[in-house]
């Protein structure tokens, strides 16, 4: 009998030594794995997986960086465009401005040669720019005529050479400082002007301008034709003599 006790205590024992090896070797089959009912979580990684890891994650900084340091260069190209771009614009309206203020400053002289051909000299010039031709009007002079009845009614007699052959122009002294008047009716009596049109009026208004103030040559017309008491002496105007009747549509 105290053998068979022997033989099962023997058992006994060998049995609870492999029952505590399983266990352990089932919590260490365990380690790393989370217990759903408890939430704890003991997961020990890879090394090889923990490396691989760590490499991605320092490529992804350096790629991260590298963005970073293109996106900086890309913002600084574009800011130094722009303002490239800035200055161009800045630099090209200056050469504007300048072109504009020596325009300005450029004055355009009219003058009458010994020929009596109309002149004009540009001065303010880079250059020494020489004196041109400018219209096919020659030898210009104004004679202001008066009507008899009355000192008001003036009118300014333009008398000139065009193409060779004498024209007489009536300009009304109401409407003498208008450019558009004065032109149009030069450019009736065939006069022309090898200038630009925008300087056309200021220069014909100042050739005017001179004509009646170096003026001395001064007439009365009678009203009508007929006997006409002029300085204490009658004088008779027939009906091909100029009247202020007639003047009074030359002027139109």
């Amino acid at each position: 009998i105290k053998a068979n006790g022997n033989s099962n205590y023997k058992k006994l024992r060998y049995h609870g030594i492999m029952a505590m090896i399983n266990k352990k070797r089932k919590e260490k089959k365990m380690e790393g794995r989370c217990n759903i009912n408890t939430g704890d979580y003991n997961y020990q990684p890879n090394p090889q997986m923990v490396l691989y890891c760590q490499k991605t994650q320092v490529d992804i900084q350096k790629e991260m960086q590298l963005s970073n340091i293109r996106i900086g260069e890309s913002l600084t190209k574009t800011y130094y465009a722009e303002q490239r771009r800035t200055e161009e614009y800045e630099r090209r309206l200056k050469l504007r401005e300048e072109a504009k203020e020596r325009q300005r400053a450029i004055v355009e002289i009219l003058d009458v040669d010994e020929e009596g051909q109309l002149l004009v000299c540009s001065k303010n010039t880079s250059i020494d720019a020489r004196p041109r031709r400018i219209s096919n009007m020659r030898q210009p002079s104004i004679t202001v005529l008066q009507c008899t009845n009355s000192t008001e009614c003036l009118c300014y007699m333009l008398e000139c050479l065009v193409g060779g052959e004498k024209k007489y122009i009536f300009l009304s002294s109401d409407k003498l400082g208008k450019g558009n008047y004065v032109v149009e009716k030069l450019t009736s009596a065939g006069v022309y002007f090898e200038i630009k049109p925008s300087q056309i009026k200021p220069l014909v208004l100042n050739l005017i301008g001179r004509l009646v103030q170096n003026s001395s040559s001064k007439k009365q017309i009678p009203e009508t034709d007929g006997w006409i008491k002029l300085n204490n002496e009658y004088i008779f105007f027939s009906k091909e003599d100029l009247t202020w009747a007639k003047i009074k549509l030359l002027m139109k």
